[in-house]
């Protein structure tokens, strides 16, 4: 385990430095209203680390190794930054309260330049807090799923409303819930629906409050009763009440309508007689500060560069961007006690954001991951049930490829198919294509896996090889993405990408990097989503553009 007093240590010098940096940013209070604001935003941005460091230095002797090891690290980062911080506000004071002369007596310092250097420095503070608070946030709310009670002593007496602690809270009532579950089954409202491209989410309208949410409508499969899909989708709501969705890359849920089958009129008169359960809406609420008249699914995105077109092609900070917010998402997935079983371009969500206050450090749409048709609680049974179709099997890992997978669902398997996503944001091609506009149209298989279908098949037309030759051998496809990230995502988007989507994809083979099976197999999940944090989500936020 890494040294308690070392990490005691960290945070004690973080809380000085941090108290330091505030004071020298506390004297630009008063200024013009631009500086004045981005001091308010560092206080915010302490208040929140403060809370952190305190909880953490006081459950730290709870934590598992590699826990521990992921918090050291986090809090040696941000004594470096805030020092440096510190030390570069102080700086400036200094340097533009007392200006030198210049050619014939002048002095060079203006106002202007002054407020530049102002304005410069207290920007880079609230990156790199931003940043920092980014990095260490999925480690943070991971100490929630350990199942001890010390962790519910300390959150009631830490009793605040700081936004880290009262969030920590939400997620531990989520996965360790104390009390009676919140009603989240909402009464049957009629919405005004219109469909998301490439997505099979929809708009809903509630016509009675002119108020927008996203529907994610869950069928009731031939193999599960509507009973026991209700108790899942139930948990599933009552859990993602608790998510916000700035944080957690994770749409907050309302609640949950079951959708009932239409009796004929021969069978309503009949006494006993009621309707069965066909499908669950589950009700999502749009991020505050999002612009839902601009979302499209991230395949949507894809598709529109066909033909690799550079002038359709994002720019690589928000590719980037993009890839960390789904590591983050995947996470979360697993805090929240849950496995997704859908990972791919159809359910993530892209919406604007529109604050005034956005972050200067973030630009781009933000990703939401959306669509649980295939979820299940991370402890409950699986029942080994796929999807069966190509376009859905290439994101999925060979052991849970086709209608019969041999392998239990895990999270590695939800790390596999995001893996694949990140291939796809890295070389900005849709491996799924729609010949006619519209998602009416038959999908076919991308140019991108001519290469495979010609090793197994002598170079038949792809699109009707392809799914074929998927079927027969999963386990060559699954190499098949290796090599294609190795060959083409280096000189695209840098070795260090490439290494993490790599990692991803051989995420379950032997001497991968996230270690055996059976030594990162704990009752609460902690080790699995450590070691996710460590080789996945910190090493893509470490990516500078």
């Amino acid at each position: 385990m890494a040294d308690p007093g070392t990490i005691i240590s960290a945070a004690e010098t973080c809380y000085k430095y941090g108290k330091m940096l505030v004071k020298f940013c506390q004297d630009w209070k008063h200024a013009d209203d631009e500086l004045s604001e981005r001091v308010s935003i560092v206080e915010i941005c302490w208040a929140k680390t403060n809370a952190q460091i305190d909880l953490v230095q006081r459950l730290q002797p709870i934590m598992e190794t590699s826990l521990s090891r992921i918090l050291d690290d986090n809090f040696t980062i941000l004594q470096g930054k805030l020092w440096r911080a510190a030390t570069k506000i102080e700086n400036v004071q200094d340097t533009s309260s007392q200006p030198k002369p210049g050619i014939f007596g002048f002095h060079r310092r203006t106002k202007g330049f002054k407020y530049a250097l102002e304005k410069e420095a207290i920007d880079e503070v609230i990156r790199d807090m931003e940043d920092w608070q980014r990095r260490s946030e999925p480690s943070w709310f991971l100490i929630m799923r350990i199942a001890n009670p010390f962790i519910d002593e300390e959150l009631h007496r830490a009793a605040t409303n700081t936004p880290p602690i009262k969030l920590a809270s939400n997620v531990r009532d989520a996965v360790r819930p104390s009390g009676a579950p919140p009603s989240v089954e909402l009464p049957k409202v009629s919405f005004k629906v219109s469909n998301i491209p490439f997505s099979r989410m929809k708009i809903g309208l509630h016509l009675s409050k002119n108020t927008h949410y996203i529907i994610d409508t869950l069928i009731v499969g031939p193999n599960k009763s509507a009973e026991a899909m209700e108790h899942d989708v139930r948990d599933l709501a009552v859990r993602l009440t608790k998510a916000d969705s700035s944080v957690f890359g994770l749409l907050s849920c309302k609640g949950f309508m079951p959708i009932h089958e239409k009796l004929s009129p021969d069978k309503k008169n009949l006494q006993g007689v009621k309707p069965g359960v066909l499908a669950f809406d589950l009700v999502f609420r749009v991020p505050e500060n999002h612009d839902l008249s601009q979302v499209q699914s991230l395949r949507h995105l894809l598709l529109r560069n066909t033909q690799g077109s550079i002038e359709t092609l994002p720019s690589l900070s928000w590719r980037m961007q993009l890839a960390q917010e789904l590591a983050k998402s995947i996470s979360y997935v697993h805090t929240f006690g849950f496995v997704h079983k859908s990972v791919c371009p159809e359910s993530i969500l892209l919406l604007k954001n529109i604050s005034s206050g956005a972050s200067p450090s973030r630009n781009g749409p933000s990703a939401f991951l959306v669509g649980f048709d295939g979820f299940r609680s991370a402890n409950a049974e699986t029942a080994l049930q796929g999807n069966g179709t190509w376009e859905l099997d290439i994101y999925n890992h060979p052991q849970r490829q086709g209608e019969h997978p041999s392998d239990a669902y895990k999270m590695q398997h939800d790390i596999y198919s995001l893996g694949v996503c990140l291939l796809e944001i890295g070389l900005w091609q849709s491996f799924v294509q729609f010949p006619i506009s519209g998602t009416k149209s038959k999908p076919q298989p991308s140019q991108v896996f001519e290469a495979f279908t010609a090793r197994l098949n002598g170079g038949e037309d792809v699109s009707q090889a392809f799914p074929v030759l998927l079927s027969a051998a999963p386990a060559d496809f699954k190499v098949y993405l290796v090599e294609l990230a190795r060959k083409e995502l280096p000189r695209r988007v840098g070795d260090k990408y490439t290494e993490v989507v790599v990692t991803c994809l051989s995420c379950l083979d032997q001497d991968n990097d996230f270690g055996e099976e059976a030594d990162i197999a704990d009752d609460d999940g902690i080790l699995v989503g450590a070691r996710f944090i460590e080789t996945v989500h910190t090493r893509l936020t470490e990516i500078l553009i």
